[in-house]
């Protein structure tokens, strides 16, 4: 409602698609970790409201805002956002 009233033509189905990613982009947003050499960035957040202004298709993966210590790289896999391979699973022995 906020964007319809500044002008903007917006629908929900980027949220709806992409909930969880903007959840996170607003966290990270505001968390800082100091000591730990981590800061607020609005990269994030960016790269969502730019996909869904100015329709561009910017990857938005969870992966890449994690503040573990270990950045995951957009290479790498992504157990929210990528299909579960099943081929991994296939000679568990439990």
């Amino acid at each position: 409602m906020y964007l319809r009233q500044l002008g903007f033509v917006v629908n929900n189905d980027l949220f709806a698609h992409n909930s969880w990613y903007f959840r996170n982009a607003l966290v990270r947003a505001n968390y800082s970790d100091i000591k730990n050499g981590i800061y607020e960035t609005t990269e994030f957040l960016e790269r969502f409201l730019r996909n869904l202004l100015l329709g561009e298709r910017n990857s938005l993966h969870n992966r890449s805002m994690h503040v573990s210590g270990v950045f995951v790289s957009e290479t790498d896999d992504d157990p929210i956002n990528d299909p579960i391979k099943m081929d991994r699973y296939v000679n568990f022995k439990g």
